[in-house]
């Protein structure tokens, strides 16, 4: 499995996402990401490590 990351900017900083999340695809990736609180910026960028 892949661990990805979620980084998000809310307009004014850029968060970097340290722990990742370990998933079976980037199918599966996006319906974690598409889960987050609503007070949560969107990922502005997703990164997978092997």
């Amino acid at each position: 499995m892949r661990r990805y990351f979620f980084d998000t900017f809310d307009g004014e900083r850029l968060a970097s996402d340290e722990e990742g999340l370990e998933t079976q695809d980037f199918a599966a990736t996006r319906v974690a990401a598409q889960k987050a609180p609503p007070e949560m910026p969107a990922p502005t960028a997703i990164t997978a490590v092997s």
